[in-house]
């Protein structure tokens, strides 16, 4: 987290960050592991989404402030994902045609390729039981460009730490009122946890974390 330039730290490559992910990772995976009578085999499994945003949202604040380079950072990221759904969303939808549910199934597809899957999730049809998992990708997604952009405006006008650390505290406060109003109101599990708002508290977390340390450490 060290550099010349307090808001540019070095960031170096953290192995344990990847064991962490791992976990993350795992956690999910065997949450997901069919048991008899369709029951998960270890209940849960859905922290490991939480931590995974957690770190998400940790890496895309080291990354960002240490190449502030709003366009290379998304560039990047669209090389890292978009490929690969590509060939993943083809083959599903290859898979689908002849199915009784075919135009759900490519509504389901498009709004994937579109990173709109967990907004579709929680305000329109019914959550896709085969390629569902992808709405965290939508909203990990969706947090690239808006904090992205939120970062890279704070540091063009060369503000100081204690700011940049409080715009994701206020943020993260804001979701988890809203979640909490929200439930409170009634709303459907859907809206709760695939919203991008009510969902964005884990990933500015992640956002707090990195900030702070590189505060503290400077």
């Amino acid at each position: 987290l060290h550099g010349p330039d307090p808001l540019r730290p070095e960031v170096r490559h953290e192995p344990g960050l990847d064991g962490v992910r791992g976990i993350a990772v795992a956690l999910v995976v065997v949450h997901h592991i069919v048991v008899r009578v369709e029951e998960p085999a270890i209940s849960g499994g859905w922290l490991g989404v939480d931590l995974f945003f957690v770190l998400s949202g940790f890496l895309i604040t080291a990354s960002m402030l240490a190449n502030p380079d709003l366009g290379d950072f998304l560039r990047r990221r669209f090389w890292r994902i978009v490929p690969a759904m590509v060939v993943f969303l083809a083959a599903y939808v290859v898979w689908s045609v002849g199915a009784s549910d075919a135009q759900q199934r490519l509504e389901w597809a498009f709004a994937a390729l579109t990173q709109w899957a967990n907004i579709q999730g929680a305000i329109g049809p019914p959550f896709s039981e085969h390629i569902g998992h992808l709405w965290s990708l939508s909203a990990e997604v969706q947090f690239y460009v808006v904090w992205g952009a939120c970062l890279w405006w704070l540091l063009r006008r060369g503000v100081s730490r204690p700011v940049i650390l409080a715009v994701p505290v206020a943020l993260f406060l804001l979701s988890w009122a809203e979640r909490v109003l929200l439930l409170r109101s009634g709303s459907i599990w859907n809206r709760l946890y695939l919203g991008p708002d009510t969902r964005a508290a884990g990933l500015l977390v992640g956002c707090v974390l990195f900030v702070a340390a590189v505060y503290w450490s400077g």
